[in-house]
C-alpha cells in the first residue's frame, strides 16, 4: 500500500479456545484494525503482529567521463559507485548523486496456523495479506516469524526456541540472498500480545532477551527488506560526449521487463545493445533478463552506434563534344571507407586536357551516402579539351579601386570581344575590349581605366528669393571629396569656408538637397551623379537665426529698483512686447527725445507715459530698455488750527483781537508719491505751542491718502497751536532781618530814654527779593505784624533802600520774558516805634508777609 492509503476492517474477531491449561483457555484475539489511513514510515496495522514493509529506492547518478572515444569501458568501471543499498561510495571521479527516496509500504494484517497448537482466525482486513497467529504454550518459548532472515539459533521441529529462564537468550540475524537487516524487530507474549523487553542491534542483527522477561511464550517478528537493484541502459549518439541513461529498479527475484524505448536512427550507423553482467543465477554474462528474476546485483546494459561502411567509385570520362576516344582518360578508382570518414584522390594528368575535378576529395557524410546503391557511391570526373581565360582588370583611377572579371573556356586562336560595362560618374579608356586568344592556352589579361567625371560645384547663400549669392564656384572630380578640386589639370585641396556672414544669423556649416532630403556637407563630403541640380552641384550655407537679449529694467527716479529685471531672448527680426507692472501710486513712462509727443520734463529727463514697450523688429544686437515709474501728483494740504486752553477751536478774532499776528490761513502744494517733503509751519505765537513745527514726511502709503480734490488723492495735515496754560512760579528770598535798637536821648528827670530809632545791622540785611518766574505777571503784597510784648514796633517797605522812600504795601510785577529769565524785584522792609529801657538783649519784634496773586 501508498502512503496515505486507506486501511479499512471488515468481518469480526472470533475467540479462540484452547483446552491445553486451564490458565490459556478462552484466550481472544480481538485488537480491533480501525479505519484509517497508513501515516507514515514503519507504521501499520495488524492483528497480534505488525505489518511489514519494504522500500524500493530510485537511483540517478552522473559521472564526467574520462575518455569520450571509450566511454564505455569508463562507465562499467565506475558503475559500482553506488551501492545496492542505497549509500554512495568514493570511487573513481564525482560527482554522484542519490535522489530522495520513494518509498513503498505493504502491509499484512490477518491471522495465520503455523501448527496444530495454533488456533485460526479469520481474515479481518480486505484486500491485503494476512500473517498473525497466537499461540499457546505451557512452556515459554520462542517463536522465530522471520522473512527473509536466517538465525544462528536452530529452531526445534515445531519451529520453536525453547527458553532457558536462567539466562538471557541472544539471537543473531543475519539477511538471505537479496534482503537486508531490518531497523527493528518486535517481541511479543503470545497470550496478551503486549511487548517484551529486549535489545536489538540493527547494525550486527543481534537480538538480546533477558531472562526476566521470559514469563511466557513469545513471538520474534523480524522481516527483513528485499533490497532494491538497479538495472541500467546507457548509450551516447556519435559525435557526443553526453551519456544518455535510462535506469529501471527491481527488488530481488522480481521479474525483469525489458526496455520498450528505441535509441533515435542516426544516418550511418547501425545501433546494438550489449549486455555486461556477470554470470550468476543461472544468467549468462551477455544474455538478456527479459522475464527473469532480478539477480541480487545491479546489471547494466551499453547501447553502441558503430559507423557502416561504403564502396566510392570514381569514373574518369570524357566531356561532352569530345570525339573518337573509344577508353576513358584513366581507370577507375575504387576506394572503401566507414560513414564520417574522409577521403582525397588527385585526378591523373592527361596531356592536352584538363579534369574538371583536379582533387576528388570530401567526408562519407549523410548527403554523400543519399546517393549510395546497394552500398556503393559512384563519383564522376569529366576531362575536357585545353581553353584559355580571358582576365579583364577594370581599374577606377582616383580610388584605385579594381575589378577583376574571368571568362574562361575560350578556345586557342579564337578573336573575342568584350564591351566595357558602364559606370556611373566615370569614362573608360576602352570601350571594347578585343584581340586573339594565344594558342598555348596561356590565356591572356588586359586592364581598363576608368577615369572620374568632373562637376561644377557652387557654394551659395540662399536668398529668400532668386537669385542666390554665390560665394565660390569650383570643378570638382566625380566621388572625390570637395576639399579636391582642378586647378590646371591638377587636384588641388582647398578647404570649404568655415565663416559666411549674415545679418542676425548664425552660420551652421553647408548642405546639398538630394532627393528632397537635406545632406550636410564636409571637406571630405564625395560627390556623385544623384547630387546634381540643374545640372550642377550646389550647396547652401546654413544658417541658424541669432538670438538676442532684450534687458527691460524696471526703475524709480533715483535709479532704485521697482521691479526684478526681465531678461528675454528674442530672436533676430521678430516683434517682441515687454509689459510694465502695475506699482500702486506710480505711473509708468520711457525716456523720450525732449520735446517729443506726450513728453514732460520731469526732474531734468523727458519721459512719456507707457505700459508697453515694443520691439516691431529685433535687431542684430542686444537691446536694453527701462520703465521709470514717476509717483502720480499728489495734493498736500496742511490746516493750522488754534485751540484754547481747553482745547477748543478758536475762531481766528479771537486771537487776531488777542493782537496775535500769525498766518492761519490753510496751504496746499503739490507733491509726487514716493517723494519726501518739508514744510515749516508758521511760527507760534506768544502763548501757543505749535504742534508741528515742520511738516515733512514721504508719500508712500496709499491707505493715508484722502480724496482732497474730487478724485485726486492726496494727504491733509493738521498742524495745531495750542494755548498755553498760566504757569505760576515764584521765588522769595531775604535778609537776615537783624536790626539795632538805638534808644535815644537819657531823660534824668523821667529817667527815660526818648527819640529811640531802629536801623538795619549791616547793608541789604533788612532786603526782600521776589522773582517772577511766571508766565504771567502777579501782585506781590506786603505786610507786618507786631508780637507780644512789643506791639510798640511797627514796620513799613519801600521800593528802594531808603527809608525816607514812599511806603507801599503791594507791587505788580510782570511775567517772564519768553525763553529770559523772570522779573525780579527788590523790597526793604523798615521798622518804626520803641523799646522800654527794660529790653536788653535779643528780640524777636515782628513778623512780615509776602502774599502772592496771579493775574495780569
Amino acid at each position: 500500500m501508498r502512503y496515505g492509503a486507506a486501511i479499512t476492517q471488515t468481518g469480526t474477531t472470533e475467540p479462540i479456545n484452547y483446552n491445553y491449561a486451564a490458565d490459556y483457555a478462552n484466550v481472544a484475539l480481538s485488537p480491533d484494525v480501525t479505519a484509517g489511513t497508513l501515516e507514515g514510515k514503519n507504521l501499520s496495522y495488524g492483528v497480534g503482529e505488525e505489518g511489514q514493509y519494504t522500500r524500493a529506492m530510485l537511483y540517478t547518478w552522473t559521472k564526467g567521463w574520462e575518455d569520450p572515444d571509450d566511454w564505455t569501458a569508463d562507465f562499467l568501471e565506475y558503475k559500482d559507485v553506488l551501492a545496492v543499498d542505497g549509500t554512495t561510495t568514493d570511487v573513481g571521479p564525482g560527482p554522484f548523486h542519490i535522489p530522495d527516496t520513494n518509498i513503498l509500504y505493504n502491509v499484512e494484517v490477518g491471522v495465520v496456523s503455523p501448527g496444530p497448537e495454533k488456533a485460526t482466525v479469520g481474515p479481518v482486513v480486505t484486500g491485503v495479506t494476512a500473517s498473525a497467529f497466537a499461540n499457546v504454550f505451557v512452556t515459554p518459548r520462542v517463536t522465530l516469524n522471520l522473512t527473509g532472515l536466517n538465525s544462528d539459533v536452530t529452531p526445534d521441529s515445531e519451529g520453536d526456541i525453547t527458553l532457558n529462564t536462567a539466562q538471557d537468550m541472544v539471537i543473531t540475524l543475519s539477511p538471505q540472498k537479496g534482503y537486508s537487516l531490518p531497523a527493528g524487530v518486535s517481541l511479543t507474549y503470545k497470550k496478551t500480545g503486549n511487548d517484551v523487553i529486549f535489545s536489538y542491534d540493527s547494525s550486527t542483527g543481534r537480538v538480546v532477551i533477558p531472562s526476566s522477561s521470559m514469563t511466557d511464550s513469545m513471538t520474534l517478528t523480524a522481516a527483513g527488506s528485499k533490497i532494491l537493484y538497479r538495472l541500467g541502459y546507457a548509450y551516447q549518439l556519435p559525435g557526443s560526449t553526453e551519456t544518455n541513461i535510462h535506469t529501471q529498479t527491481y527488488f530481488y527475484g522480481e521479474t525483469v521487463s525489458a526496455w520498450d524505448y528505441t535509441p533515435p536512427d542516426v544516418p550511418g550507423y547501425t545501433f546494438g545493445w550489449h549486455w555486461y553482467t556477470i554470470a550468476e543465477d543461472g544468467v549468462a554474462q551477455g544474455t538478456s533478463l527479459d522475464g527473469k528474476p532480478m539477480p541480487a546485483r545491479e546489471l547494466w546494459v551499453v547501447g553502441t552506434y558503430v559507423p557502416n561502411t561504403y564502396t566510392i567509385k570514381i569514373n574518369y570520362e570524357w566531356a561532352d563534344g569530345i570525339t573518337g576516344k573509344v577508353d576513358p582518360p584513366a581507370p577507375a578508382e575504387i576506394l572503401t571507407c566507414d560513414f564520417g570518414e574522409t577521403y582525397s584522390v588527385t585526378s591523373p594528368a592527361v596531356t592536352n586536357y584538363t579534369p574538371d575535378i583536379p582533387i576528388v576529395n570530401g567526408t562519407v557524410d549523410e548527403a554523400l551516402i543519399s546517393q549510395a546503391v546497394d552500398g556503393e557511391i559512384t563519383l564522376t570526373v569529366e576531362y575536357s579539351a585545353l581553353t584559355g581565360k580571358l582576365v579583364i582588370h577594370y581599374v577606377t583611377e582616383d580610388t584605385g579601386e579594381v575589378h577583376t572579371e574571368e571568362i574562361s573556356g575560350l578556345p586557342s586562336g579564337e578573336s573575342y570581344s568584350v564591351a566595357t560595362p558602364g559606370k556611373v560618374g566615370y569614362t573608360p579608356d576602352v570601350a571594347v575590349v578585343t584581340g586573339t586568344m594565344p594558342n598555348d592556352g596561356a590565356g591572356k589579361e588586359v586592364t581598363v581605366t576608368y577615369k572620374p567625371n568632373t562637376y561644377d560645384v557652387k557654394l551659395v547663400i540662399a536668398n529668400d528669393t532668386p537669385p542666390h549669392t554665390v560665394v565660390s564656384q569650383r570643378t570638382v572630380y566625380y566621388n572625390s571629396i570637395y576639399g579636391y578640386t582642378m586647378e590646371e589639370g591638377n587636384k588641388t585641396f582647398v578647404a570649404l569656408p568655415t565663416q559666411v556672414n549674415k545679418t542676425g544669423s548664425k552660420f551652421t556649416g553647408w548642405y546639398m538637397m538630394v532627393g528632397g532630403n537635406k545632406i550636410y556637407v564636409t571637406n571630405e563630403t564625395p560627390f556623385s551623379l544623384d547630387h546634381l541640380e540643374d545640372g550642377q552641384v550646389t550647396i547652401y550655407a546654413e544658417f541658424d537665426t541669432e538670438s538676442y537679449m532684450v534687458t527691460v529694467e524696471h526703475i524709480y527716479l533715483d535709479d532704485s529698483t521697482a521691479a526684478p529685471t526681465v531678461n528675454t531672448l528674442v530672436e533676430y527680426g521678430d516683434s517682441h512686447t515687454c509689459e510694465a507692472v502695475d506699482i500702486p501710486g506710480y505711473s509708468s513712462y520711457i525716456l523720450s527725445q525732449s520735446g517729443a509727443t506726450g513728453a514732460v520734463l520731469i526732474r531734468g529727463q523727458y519721459l512719456k507715459p507707457a505700459d508697453q514697450i515694443v520691439i516691431d523688429s529685433m535687431p542684430a544686437q542686444p537691446v536694453d530698455r527701462a520703465f521709470i515709474y514717476v509717483g502720480d501728483l499728489c495734493p498736500l494740504t496742511i490746516n493750522y488750527i488754534y485751540l484754547d486752553v481747553e482745547g477748543d477751536e478758536q475762531s481766528r478774532t479771537t486771537y487776531t483781537n488777542r493782537g496775535y499776528d500769525a498766518d492761519a490761513d490753510p496751504e496746499t502744494f503739490t507733491t509726487r508719491f514716493g517723494d519726501s517733503y518739508s514744510k515749516a509751519s508758521p511760527a507760534a505765537p506768544d502763548g501757543y505751542t505749535c504742534s508741528m513745527p515742520v511738516v515733512s514726511g514721504t508719500l508712500n502709503d496709499l491707505s493715508d491718502l484722502q480724496i482732497v480734490d474730487e478724485e485726486v488723492k492726496g494727504r491733509v495735515v493738521d498742524v495745531f497751536y495750542y494755548a498755553q496754560a498760566p504757569e505760576f512760579s515764584v521765588d522769595i528770598s531775604w535778609g537776615a532781618m537783624t536790626y539795632t535798637y538805638d534808644r535815644g536821648i537819657w531823660n534824668p528827670a523821667t529817667h527815660h530814654y526818648s527819640g529811640g530809632t531802629f536801623s538795619p545791622s549791616d547793608e541789604n540785611t533788612n532786603r526782600i527779593t521776589v522773582t517772577n518766574n511766571s508766565t504771567v505777571g502777579v501782585n506781590a503784597a506786603f505786610s507786618y505784624q507786631s508780637v507780644s510784648p512789643y506791639e510798640s514796633i511797627g514796620g513799613y517797605f519801600t521800593a528802594s533802600g531808603s527809608s525816607s522812600a514812599t511806603a507801599l504795601s503791594s507791587i505788580d510785577m510782570a511775567k517772564k520774558a519768553s525763553g529770559g529769565a523772570g522779573t525780579v524785584q527788590n523790597i526793604w522792609l523798615w521798622l518804626t516805634g520803641s523799646l522800654s529801657d527794660s529790653v536788653s538783649g535779643t528780640i524777636t519784634g515782628g513778623r512780615f508777609t509776602v502774599t502772592i496773586t496771579g493775574g495780569g
